[in-house]
């Protein structure tokens, strides 16, 4: 079994982040590099995912660094080449840190309405850059991150753009919160795949993941060397609106309830298909 590679890590009382880059010899490596904020008079401890101690080399320095983006709900994944990938990376251009009427002047806060985008590193977080995934910014808040370390793919969902209407998603998709916008990146947040699932209002906390073919399951496109299955499941809150037999003729209705539906992609995230319902 492969060792989870998520890692919460500790320096003196204060959080730091390490890039994590794939396993020599089986051993989980840590890198952190020489430079400002980090301080080799405090030790360093890292955690599992399930919360156990890893034991780590002594010569690792914590260091405090910043993407130089704000930030809200974080997730961070590090792909199969070692590559660092937070979200959000919030911008603030607009009138009160919308993403409207950039360079307006006055104050320019991080809220819920602010665009947001990915922040990317390739040495271990010493230096960052900002990604648009599929050449757009996105509303910052419940969104998904995912590295499949088998075939190095990206996953990234995302509520809605942000500012609307935005060039490369179809106008009738970029409806605020009524789509599941689904990317997938072969090459680290260059280039993108996008897809708009309908019908998923605030589809909050919704998953990725990937896994060998099951047995007797349809085989992947060969889009990687050792292709998986890739799968998205999450919540479709979409009411819908029926006849109330109590109230019938007086206008009466009753939402139907929400549901967590799953799809699957057999091309690495080029497309996705509807594949079963969790509740």
């Amino acid at each position: 079994m492969r060792r989870p590679w998520r890692w919460l890590v500790s320096a003196g009382g204060a959080a730091a982040l390490f890039g994590l880059v794939p396993a020599i010899n089986g051993a989980p490596q840590l890198v952190a590099g020489q430079r400002g904020g980090c301080d080799d008079g405090r030790s360093a401890v890292a955690f599992t995912g399930d919360g156990h101690v890893v034991s780590l080399i002594t010569s690792v320095v914590p260091c405090l660094s910043t993407t130089g983006y704000g930030g809200a709900e974080t997730r961070v994944v590090v792909t199969s080449d070692g590559t660092l990938v937070y979200e959000p990376a919030i911008v603030t251009p607009g009138l009160a840190g919308t993403g409207y009427l950039a360079g307006v002047p006055g104050p320019h806060l991080s809220t819920q309405v602010s665009p947001g985008g990915l922040a990317v590193s390739h040495d271990g977080g010493g230096t960052w850059s900002f990604v648009e995934p599929a050449g757009q910014t996105w509303v910052p808040q419940d969104d998904q991150l995912y590295a499949d370390r088998t075939t190095g793919w990206l996953y990234y969902y995302a509520l809605s753009p942000d500012p609307i209407p935005q060039s490369g998603t179809p106008v009738q998709d970029q409806l605020p919160a009524g789509y599941a916008q689904l990317m997938a990146s072969p090459d680290d947040g260059r280039t993108w795949y996008h897809r708009a699932l309908p019908g998923y209002i605030e589809s909050e906390n919704p998953r990725f993941t990937s896994a060998p073919v099951p047995t007797g399951g349809a085989v992947p496109a060969p889009y990687a060397a050792h292709p998986q299955v890739v799968y998205w499941c999450g919540n479709d809150a979409l009411f819908t609106w029926t006849a109330n037999e109590a109230t019938a003729g007086v206008a009466g209705v009753q939402p139907v309830p929400s549901y967590r539906a799953c799809y699957r992609s057999l091309d690495g995230g080029v497309s996705w298909a509807f594949a079963s319902l969790l509740f």
